[in-house]
């Protein structure tokens, strides 16, 4: 997903926040920090511009069947349709999309499958170090932060303002946890055959169909310039997007499922979203072990084919709202466990 999509992403969160009266604190916290999603939901993606160089898109969990008999994951990596949907938290749109899926075979949910990302990359740990990190943050924060979080810690009284964590700090934090929340959502990002590579027809421009659903009114420039939106008008212009990605938020932020943390409920969201991916190209189309790219994007999504284009729709509406629910909900557990047990 590209800047503009995080951005809206994270400030639609905001809103569902704030529509579903999830937590009154919480709310009013990111209501303050609303213009820095542009910022926040972006920062992972800036490694290669500090070091000089233009490469985006490293954050995956890019997963392979067992293809030959030494490919022996074991029965850990086996997730089934029914297993998998069980465990992940209730209203989203992925869960709808799979358990009405007949093209995937009981077969190809029994095989197992693994993902080998680089060290950094695993979006699924760099979403649960944030949620921990968040979680330690939250408890020493400035005046701003201290008066939202429920409890008291006595010693804070005696520490000194700039060993305080700042407001604007988590805040950021809180927008780069959604960066990586929402990754796990882009069927590209799980898929780990080479015609969902970065650079590849397929993956871009499939992201550039969903930047140009969101439109322009997230581009950084627009959120963080001279003639940046007041938060009303933000909020407003973010709910704006729902008809244009097909998508209907539910009245509550579903809690996370019980005994359950970011890591575990990012990692079955790639899963997921691996399947659609397998969806959108069939195996038989291209293989797990081919490594030429063949299917591009007006093939996935033949303009001139009424099933594609519903595929295209419904591959839409599933990424988009589950991006925005999966984040308001981690964002929300988090939260919670600074102070509730």
């Amino acid at each position: 997903m590209d800047q503009t999509t995080h951005a809206w992403i994270a400030v639609r969160a905001i809103a569902l926040l704030e529509s579903t009266k999830a937590d009154e604190n919480l709310v009013s916290f990111l209501l303050l920090k609303a213009s820095l999603p542009a910022i926040g939901a972006w920062i992972p993606e800036l490694i290669d511009d500090k070091r000089g160089g233009s490469k985006t898109q490293h954050h995956v969990l890019k997963m392979l069947p067992a293809i030959k008999p030494s490919d022996n994951f074991g029965d850990r990596f086996v997730a089934r349709k029914a297993d998998l949907l069980k465990r992940m938290a209730g209203g989203l749109e992925i869960k709808k999309f799979l358990a009405a899926d007949t093209s995937l075979s009981d077969e190809w949910w029994a095989r197992p499958y693994k993902a080998n990302p680089r060290p950094g990359q695993n979006f699924a740990d760099r979403a649960m170090g944030l949620a921990s990190t968040l979680r330690d943050l939250l408890v020493i924060g400035d005046p701003v932060l201290d008066i939202l979080v429920p409890g008291r810690v006595p010693f804070l009284k005696d520490t000194p303002p700039d060993a305080l964590a700042r407001a604007n700090q988590a805040a950021l934090y809180f927008f780069m946890l959604s960066h990586f929340v929402a990754d796990a959502c882009m069927p590209c990002h799980c898929d780990g055959r080479k015609l969902c590579g970065d650079d590849e027809g397929l993956h871009r421009e499939l992201e550039g169909h969903w930047a140009g659903i969101v439109g322009p009114a997230f581009d950084d420039a627009a959120l963080t310039g001279p003639k940046a939106p007041a938060t009303e008008e933000l909020i407003k212009a973010a709910k704006a997007v729902d008809a244009r990605a097909g998508v209907r938020f539910p009245d509550k932020v579903p809690p996370m499922p019980y005994e359950r943390d970011a890591w575990l409920e990012v990692v079955d969201m790639a899963r997921a979203s691996f399947a659609v991916m397998g969806i959108i190209v069939p195996e038989a189309l291209c293989r797990y072990d081919d490594e030429a790219t063949r299917v591009k994007f007006g093939q996935a999504f033949d303009p001139n084919d009424p099933k594609k284009q519903k595929l295209l729709k419904d591959v839409t509406r599933v990424a988009l709202h589950d991006a925005v629910v999966n984040t308001a909900m981690i964002w929300l557990d988090t939260w919670k466990s600074v102070w509730k047990n």
